[in-house]
């Protein structure tokens, strides 16, 4: 940044010689140097040349440092204009018009002070009076063009023209109006007062103006920061220091501040000439920076991309090194050739370049080398523009990618072959769980029924031990199935509003029976500040429980289980709540901990011999608890208990709606209900009708859907209707989904209810049915509770 600063301004030197050449004559006049050039009377001794030179030498140097100044402003207004061909920046060339009018009054000045031309006023009022004249109007113009381009922007190039063109008309026309009323007034105001304090008053004028441009053209080089911008400033003090002497100093024409004046005026003169100068001095630099850097950049990307230029329409006109050596081309089979020979894409999208953004377009291209290989490439379309902003060819470097897209496809491959693998997991799981729900099905339902009928103690034993082992069973198979459902990230919660309190009472009792029979104490406390009626997933939140207060009562042989619930408020009706199950156990010990809740884990393998279970329970919980935005944490020690603590953030919800109260089975005559089991395996079948009996209900059995269609129209051509259809899902010849479709389509609002009664048990099943039109869910093996629920639901 410091080389560039330094590049927009003059050189140091530059400016200390500019402020000592303007001090230092003073100085040198006060130590005694006399600086005049006055004439002097014609003496009888010497030669003739030497008479003359005395005679001559005051108007005589005077001219040279006059005609020296307008030949400074002459080669500065030719520079400006130069300045103007590369850079195309209007303000140079109108101040340099400024500075070239300003010269040319000192010529005319000059001009008529020796008589070269004709000028009516005598030549001791002429000479300060133009002198005066030429001051104030250099002033003005250099003030008026730097403030033209101060207040306004930067031109294009055909208005810029017609600025200095009218620019140079106007300063010129004021310049030849100014030299002729000079030239052609018999009188002109005396403007030099011998003695006085302020010998030359007039030239005061020009000090004031010059003052003001100082700040003007301070301003001028912070907009525009430049040599030539940075000189005019500078020169503002030559300007100053030129008037100070005329205006202080000098009495008569041709004395020692005259000259110094008209010393510090040329001064004045030779700083944008100057600064023009060190501009091209600065521009080289910049462009040979600039032409290292591009060097460097070419050289690097010759090493590292595939550069390529084309014209305006699309063709060809280089190819570097890589990109030959890439595509296997050689390079007059591509030069005058479109890029449509080996990649339409990326000819197309030149096209929309050239044609439609003419902007810079980037994307990835397929390629096709000499030898008909793919190639992948990461390419960016640059437009490069001329001065007048049309497109004078593009540029296009292109990066290969064929490894990364290579790369890519096996990775979009291998994630493919990854949810196949798991979509023919999910299918394996959810058909085991179907054939092994189904015989579980007749195998707890029998035991139920058969609990009710009459047996021997030892009978009754034997019984509960079938029924322990088939809902162990079901446990582990529960359990694998969420496990594939968090493994597999399909868990969706259902946020509804809950009763705390009932949640609570409702895991208590699931394990009620069991602490019961290990004599255990089972507790519960919500603290008061807890809101009671909240907002989340109930079934999810109720599973980790159930889990976390089976494995306490599980663990513990002596003492109590405690479940206490607080919270903390973390917003606005939002709530961080606290469940924690405590219990009395055999404690975990602190190297165990860790790996707790990681998947098939479990303290030792001891715990497994003496205590069963999968190792699933923990990890299962802790991705359930993550699925709600909580966590699962755990404090235990040896011999002493542990603590589980489910932290969830939940919101405050409204007051639950009651369910609907079960109505008697007996209250319900069995003439006045019809109901069909829809069903295909025989066992079910048996079982669901054993349990409808029990409950006080007959029914109908069809073994697909096609044979319930049939039913239905039996029972409608009878003048009958069913009142409840219990489906299952998968059966032959017509599944329970396409059936339930089918009624719904014939039946439409007067159809009967329908009941989902499957083995398929997953959440998209349940939607499934939800989504067919089926009314409610009963999940196999079938419990008499679901069924009593839903009579007493539909049926009421």
């Amino acid at each position: 940044m410091k080389k560039i600063e330094d590049l927009n301004q003059l050189p140091k030197i530059v400016v200390i010689l500019t402020i000592v050449l303007s001090i230092f004559p003073l100085i040198l006049h006060f130590a005694g140097l006399d600086f005049s050039t006055a004439s002097v009377a014609v003496t009888s001794h010497g030669d003739d040349l030497d008479r003359a030179f005395y005679t001559l030498k005051g108007a005589f140097s005077h001219t040279i440092l006059e005609w020296s100044a307008f030949s400074l402003a002459l080669i500065t207004c030719f520079l400006a204009f130069t300045d103007f061909a590369i850079k195309r920046d209007p303000a140079t060339p109108v101040i340099g018009v400024a500075l070239l009018c300003a010269g040319i009054m000192d010529a005319f000045h000059t001009l008529a002070a020796i008589r070269f031309v004709n000028s009516l006023a005598d030549n001791s009022d002429f000479i300060p009076f133009t002198w005066a004249l030429c001051r104030m109007f250099n002033a003005f113009i250099c003030l008026i063009g730097v403030s033209l381009f101060l207040l306004g922007k930067r031109l294009p190039r055909k208005s810029a023209i017609s600025i200095i063109s009218i620019a140079s008309i106007l300063f010129g026309s004021i310049s030849y109006l100014i030299i002729d009323l000079a030239a052609s007034s018999e009188q002109l105001p005396n403007t030099q007062f011998p003695g006085a304090l302020i010998s030359r008053p007039f030239d005061l004028g020009p000090i004031l103006i010059y003052v003001f441009s100082g700040f003007v053209f301070y301003q001028f080089f912070k907009r525009r920061p430049g040599p030539f911008s940075h000189a005019l400033l500078l020169s503002t003090l030559p300007n100053i220091a030129t008037q100070a002497y005329m205006a202080f100093g000098s009495e008569v024409l041709f004395d020692s501040f005259f000259n110094i004046g008209h010393f510090t005026k040329i001064l004045s003169y030779g700083l944008p000439f100057v600064g023009l100068c060190w501009g091209y001095v600065s521009t080289n630099k910049e462009k040979e920076n600039l032409n290292s850097k591009m060097r460097a950049i070419t050289s690097s990307l010759d090493r590292s991309s595939m550069v390529s230029e084309a014209n305006a329409s699309g063709k060809i006109t280089y190819v570097n090194s890589n990109f030959l050596k890439t595509t296997k081309f050689k390079q007059y089979e591509l030069l005058g050739d479109s890029y449509k020979r080996f990649s339409s894409e990326l000819d197309n999208a030149l096209q929309k370049a050239i044609n439609v953004t003419r902007g810079i377009v980037k994307g990835e291209f397929k390629f096709l080398d000499r030898d008909g290989e793919a190639l992948w490439f990461e390419a960016t379309i640059s437009p490069i523009l001329d001065s007048e902003g049309n497109i004078e060819k593009f540029v296009v470097i292109k990066y290969d990618i064929t490894d990364k897209k290579l790369a890519e496809s096996k990775t979009i491959e291998a994630m493919r072959k990854s949810q196949e693998l798991a979509r023919s997991k999910g299918l394996f799981l959810a058909n085991m769980s179907h054939e092994i729900r189904t015989p579980m099905n007749g195998i707890l339902g029998m035991i139920t029924l058969l609990k009710d009928t009459k047996l021997s103690k030892e009978q009754r034993e034997m019984l509960e031990t079938i029924r322990s082992c088939g809902d162990g069973l079901m446990t582990i198979l529960n359990d694998i199935l969420d496990f594939s459902k968090v493994e597999s990230g399909n868990i969706q919660l259902e946020i509804m509003d809950f009763n705390l309190k009932k949640c609570v009472e409702e895991v208590l009792y699931l394990s009620s029976y069991t602490a019961s029979q290990k004599g255990l104490d089972l507790i519960s406390k919500i603290s008061e500040d807890t809101p009671l009626n909240l907002k989340g997933d109930v079934t999810r939140i109720r599973q980790i429980l159930v889990n976390l207060l089976s494995n306490a009562v599980k663990f513990t042989e002596s003492g109590s289980v405690q479940v206490s619930v607080d919270s903390k408020s973390i917003g606005k009706r939002r709530f961080e709540i606290y469940f924690r199950v405590i219990d009395t156990g055999i404690g975990i010990k602190k190297e165990d901990q860790e790996n707790l809740f990681s998947v098939f884990s479990q303290a030792d393998a001891s715990i497994t011999r003496k205590f069963g279970g999968t190792g699933l329970g923990l990890s299962i919980c802790s991705s359930l608890a993550h699925v709600m935005g909580g966590v699962v944490k755990l404090e235990s020690e040896l011999d002493k208990g542990s603590t589980f603590t489910l932290v969830l953030p939940l919101e405050e919800g409204r007051v639950a709606d009651e369910p609907e109260t079960l109505i008697n089975e007996k209250e319900i005559k069995f003439t006045e209900h019809k109901i069909l089991v829809v069903e295909d395996n025989s066992i079910n079948q048996k079982l669901a009708k054993l349990m409808l009996e029990k409950l006080g209900y007959g029914c109908d059995i069809a073994a697909n859907g096609l044979e319930a269609l049939k039913a239905l129209k039996v029972v409608e051509e009878k003048g009958h209707s069913y009142t409840l259809i219990f489906m299952d899902m998968q059966m032959p010849e017509m599944d329970g989904i396409s059936a339930t479709k089918k009624i719904a389509e014939i039946y439409g609002d007067t159809r009967p209810k329908i009941v989902a009664m499957t083995a398929n048990v997953y959440e998209e099943d349940r939607r499934k049915c939800f989504d067919a039109g089926m009314d409610d869910f009963i999940p196999k093996p079938l419990k008499v509770g679901d069924l009593k629920r839903v009579l007493g639901k539909e049926l009421k």
